[in-house]
């Protein structure tokens, strides 16, 4: 399985929150990504942590808002 450019070994060995961006039903947004494992039957996810405010109609702004967030917080951006 791959996701956001790692494969499900990359993804275990690095459980640093990262930013990128999807499509929501209001457009594309930045969201960042942090591990959890509370739920211990699951074994451990990736859930949508904090989304930004604004929903673009195409990609390339939500990457340059999802870029400038991640450099401010010291945070990866992954490609989609």
């Amino acid at each position: 399985m791959e996701v956001y450019g790692m494969n499900s070994e990359e993804m275990v060995e690095n459980y640093s929150p990262f930013i990128t961006v999807y499509e929501s039903i209001g457009g594309w947004k930045a969201v960042c990504y942090c591990w959890t494992d509370e739920d211990p039957d699951l074994g451990g996810f990736w859930e949508p942590w904090q989304t930004g405010y604004f929903g673009y109609a195409t990609k390339e702004p939500a990457i340059l808002e999802a870029k400038a967030w991640a450099e401010a917080e010291e945070l990866e951006y992954r490609e989609p």
